[in-house]
């Protein structure tokens, strides 16, 4: 039987949050991530929805400036399932790699630590998950 991993990502109303890893009930990795910008009014704009869950891809390597951090950069794309049937799965255009510093992810899960350790801890959690399968739970905060 495989083991059974997930993700969550819970997010404030500025797009800050933190990405857990989790090996059933146990918190395996946690990074503090962003998503969305926030423009002039303050609103928060380009976000992952929340409520939704994903399935995420495995990590790929790249060198694309916005997603490197400390000379590691990668990227997972995220995956929606159909509505009308859940064998179905469609890309949303949505990742999750480093935040490369610049002023927003534009939906994206954007992470600011180490992306070597996150990169890792996900890629051996797909391969140890019944059929390559890393769900994600997305959720905001509920409004003050």
């Amino acid at each position: 039987m495989a083991d059974t991993y997930s993700v969550t990502f819970h997010y404030d109303k500025r797009g800050r949050g933190t990405l857990e890893l989790r090996h059933f009930d146990a918190v395996v990795c946690t990074e503090e991530c962003r998503t969305g910008s926030v423009d002039v009014t303050g609103a928060l704009v380009n976000a992952l929805r929340p409520g939704r869950w994903y399935l995420c891809d495995d990590p790929m390597d790249t060198a694309e400036e916005a997603m490197v951090v400390n000379g590691v950069g990668w990227k997972m794309r995220l995956y929606e399932p159909d509505w009308y049937d859940r064998d179905v799965y469609h890309t949303t255009g949505y990742l999750i790699h480093p935040d490369g510093g610049r002023g927003g992810t534009l939906g994206c899960v954007g992470t600011q630590g180490p992306a070597l350790t996150l990169r890792e801890a996900l890629r051996n959690a797909r391969r140890l998950t019944d059929k390559g399968v890393l769900p994600l739970d997305v959720w905001k905060e509920e409004e003050d």
